[in-house]
């Protein structure tokens, strides 16, 4: 996955960068929720574009799954690889690869295919959403998510190196070939009220996200991420709203 805008977290260490995608309560609750999208009695075979160090394919891997993980960064898939090998995962593998690079169907045919927090990186977001069709199964699903409204933008859009965020009128738009679509918003409004309310408070003192502001001792780690598992529980009795920060889209080919 190139990105037009380098991703600072990968500038990071690699334990920021496993705690980050792997620890943090936001990408857990994406994670559950577009597993719930997933037959549980199904196994099938599932491809993570723009896997980073792995959660989604850990996941896949816990239900029995055929999954592969592909990723232009070979820091976050060394970090996958290892602990794929912790684990004694053996129906896993990460790619390194750009995914604009790809060729349709270039790992078989998919039953399931995610997209999680990756089309905002992506100036050419068309050519890998066409990617995920061309790649799965008829009946197919893809998982999508992706930050909503522009008006939303905050110096966490400009840390993860977003290029955009994406209306539901636009995100429909570019999944107009697929059969099937369903699209709603999660992160409203609490998580919404907390990135609004840092936002302001870091512009106002000029400073940038520094993620080890959350991670920097197990302690202040485990407290985030129970707060932030609380927020958005009770965020997602709202999901039906179009307020949310992040779009999620189960798309049926």
């Amino acid at each position: 996955m190139k990105t037009s805008r380098q991703m600072n977290l990968y500038s990071e260490t690699p334990r920021l960068i496993f705690l980050t995608q792997n620890k943090d309560p936001f990408f857990a609750y994406l994670t559950r929720k577009i597993f719930s999208e997933i037959d549980t009695n199904k196994k099938g075979r599932l491809l993570d574009l723009g896997c980073g160090s792995g959660r989604n394919i850990f996941e896949a891997a816990k239900r029995g799954m055929e999954a592969i993980g592909v990723d232009y960064v070979a820091k976050a898939i060394n970090l996958a690889n290892n602990m794929a090998k912790k684990e004694g995962l053996k129906k896993v593998r990460f790619i390194t690869a750009d995914l604009l690079s790809l060729n349709p169907r270039q790992f078989g045919l998919f039953d399931y295919i995610i997209l999680m927090e990756v089309i905002e990186h992506i100036k050419d977001y068309q050519k890998v959403i066409n990617f995920t069709y061309n790649s799965l199964k008829k009946g197919g699903m893809l998982l999508l998510t992706t930050p909503n409204d522009p008006r939303q933008w905050t110096i966490l859009d400009d840390y993860a190196g977003h290029v955009r965020r994406f209306t539901i009128p636009e995100l429909r738009q570019a999944l107009a070939s697929f059969k099937k679509v369903k699209i709603y918003t999660v992160g409203f409004p609490l998580h919404r009220l907390t990135f609004m309310a840092y936002n302001m408070m870091m512009r106002s003192q000029k400073k940038t996200h520094e993620p080890n502001l959350f991670r920097n001792n197990k302690l202040v780690t485990r407290i985030y991420y129970w707060v932030g598992s609380v927020v958005l529980t009770f965020d997602n009795l709202f999901a039906s709203t179009p307020w949310g920060t992040t779009i999620v889209a189960i798309a049926r080919k």
